[in-house]
């Protein structure tokens, strides 16, 4: 259960299994997210679930995880990468290709741009494994539930895991300068398709 405690000009966001870690500061950053995450005061009113939001997409980093908080146009356009991902999920993979070329002509650093679409999507993926296997654990996309339950009724473990595995490869494979481009067109073309998209809104 995900509980609030205040002290030290901080507002603590933390798992009561975990309770006693409080005082070391101890992040726990896996497959269930963030069990101990701190936030300052001024924003202690956060729910667990956006405090657990927030721990996620900023690798469990205090500072990031403000700013984060303090802008609604990053939370906005992480909503929307996960909103393309349930699209390309239930498309082909030539509408696939067709996107990843869209993006060229997209504002910005590339590589940088790539990026933030992965992490985004290894969230989604992460709360996959979570209902596939049945852990008692909090979601980050809790109110993408239905589109989740489609996604882990159609997938077994081992699918899960290797789609897990190969977003955490591109990841490595950004930071190491490999083309951005080639990058996402060889993930999403072995994502799985998925024939049941009903959760989709």
């Amino acid at each position: 259960m995900w509980k609030s405690r205040q002290g030290r000009g901080l507002v603590w966001i933390y798992n009561q299994e975990l309770e006693d870690q409080l005082e070391t500061l101890t992040l726990s950053i896996g497959t269930g997210g963030v069990a101990l995450f701190a936030l300052p005061c001024d924003v202690a009113h956060v729910t667990p679930e956006r405090a657990a939001l927030l721990a996620q997409l900023s690798s469990g980093r205090p500072g990031a995880a403000v700013r984060l908080n303090e802008n609604p146009d990053l939370l906005s356009a992480y909503s929307d990468q996960l909103d393309r991902l349930e699209e390309l999920l239930c498309s082909k993979r030539r509408q696939r290709l067709q996107y990843v070329e869209s993006l060229q002509k997209s504002k910005g650093g590339q590589r940088e741009l790539a990026g933030q679409l992965v992490s985004a999507w290894l969230s989604f993926w992460r709360d996959v494994l979570i209902v596939r296997s049945g852990a008692e654990l909090p979601l980050v996309n809790q109110q993408r539930q239905p589109f989740l339950q489609a996604a882990a009724r159609q997938l077994n473990l081992a699918q899960v895991e290797a789609v897990l595995d190969r977003h955490e490869k591109a990841l490595a494979q950004l930071d190491a300068y490999v083309n951005p481009r080639l990058t996402l067109e060889y993930l999403l073309l072995t994502l799985p398709i998925l024939t049941d998209c009903r959760g989709t809104n």
